[in-house]
């Protein structure tokens, strides 16, 4: 009878354990449930990169003219409009030739006289060598006449240079264009009276293709540039209004020999064809070309990323679904992605939204 008794009492007891068991199992798992934060994420990957430099940067022409008159004079013929495509050598102006015409005519007509006087001076020297051999004239007097050749020798050598000189004005009064591009505003009309001792500007040409873009850097992405074995064959785009210039591309052309100290920055240049005129001088410009490659780069979305005490930090989803912290390094950025240095590998999944509500170790449900 008392032992049929412990068995019932054993059997209760039994019972009473099992539901509190069921009890406890049941409440841990429904407040596990109301501990589990939804989250979004993100596979690390991992692939070769190139980092791009950006820049702002102002187009500029690589030749500019300010076409000045070299001799004075009334200005009589215009060949050229404002905003014309000029070749170099092309006639741009029309100075009035008549007083340098009478200047080179003059210069060539003592030229002529004093070539005749040299001929009779010679001629005279000629007929009087022979004389003086034989003792019927004097050697003072030889040498009197081989000095008057002499002279006009000189005179004559002298008129030559005044020649040249009144040719070289004259041909001053026809101005060309000394290098091909487009002609701004023409800033004297013909009928005006030019003096060539103000440097009065007639117009300016600016060659527009092929053109600059320059633009400044960082000193400290120097080292970057200058790890490239030959960083003027890297190929440069530029946007100019929001708009990428696509036709063509340029390429670096030109780095500075030196930091600007007051700035911490460094000039470099680029050179577009420019055959389109996309580009046009005093624009403004963002300029694009690749630094830095990265070969087997870590790669995470940028939006993963916080930031703590302790520097960057990440939370990964572990096998168990379970939130963990991890530290790391970041790197350049590569548009909407970061380049991870240290702290994660290919493979591993990140959260991308939800870190707030996160601690290490909290169970998480990932977003389908």
């Amino acid at each position: 009878m008392i032992r049929g008794k412990r068995k019932w009492l054993t059997i209760l007891i039994l019972i009473v354990l099992i539901g509190a068991l069921v009890s406890f199992i049941k409440h841990h798992h429904n407040q596990q449930q109301a501990n589990t934060v939804t989250v979004s994420t993100a596979t690390v990957t991992q692939k070769t990169v190139t980092i791009p430099m950006s820049a702002v940067g102002t187009v500029e022409p690589i030749a500019s003219v300010t076409v000045t008159a070299r001799v004075d004079g009334e200005l009589i013929d215009t060949y050229v409009n404002e905003g014309d495509d000029v070749k170099a050598g092309q006639l741009l102006f029309q100075i009035d030739p008549r007083a340098y015409q009478v200047q080179l005519e003059a210069a060539q007509a003592n030229l002529a006289r004093d070539q005749a006087l040299l001929v009779n001076a010679e001629n005279t020297l000629n007929r009087n060598q022979s004389l003086v051999k034989g003792g019927y004239v004097a050697a003072q007097q030889f040498d009197t006449l081989e000095a008057d050749v002499a002279s006009k020798k000189a005179i004559v050598a002298s008129d030559q240079a005044s020649v040249d000189d009144a040719a070289l004005q004259l041909g001053f009064t026809r101005i060309h264009a000394p290098i091909s591009g487009r002609t701004g505003a023409i800033l004297v009309k013909s009928g005006n009276l030019i003096k060539s001792n103000n440097a009065q500007t007639l117009v300016q040409i600016n060659q527009l293709s092929p053109i600059y873009v320059r633009f400044s850097i960082p000193e400290r992405k120097l080292s970057k540039l200058r790890q490239i074995a030959n960083p003027k064959t890297l190929p440069v785009t530029v946007t100019v209004g929001g708009k990428t210039v696509t036709r063509e591309q340029g390429h670096l052309s030109f780095i500075d020999n030196q930091v600007d100290s007051t700035t911490g920055m460094i000039t470099l240049k680029a050179t577009f064809p420019n055959k389109n005129l996309d580009l046009w001088p005093g624009e403004f410009a963002r300029v694009h070309f690749p630094l830095q490659t990265i070969t087997n780069a870590i790669l995470i979305p940028t939006r993963a990323v916080q930031e703590g005490q302790q520097g960057a930090y990440v939370f990964i989803v572990d096998n168990e679904n379970l939130a963990r912290q991890r530290l790391i390094k970041v790197g350049p950025a590569l548009g909407d992605f970061s380049v991870i240095t240290e702290g994660l590998k290919a493979g591993e999944t990140v959260v991308l939204e939800g870190q707030l509500r996160l601690n290490d170790g909290t169970p998480v449900n990932v977003e389908k």
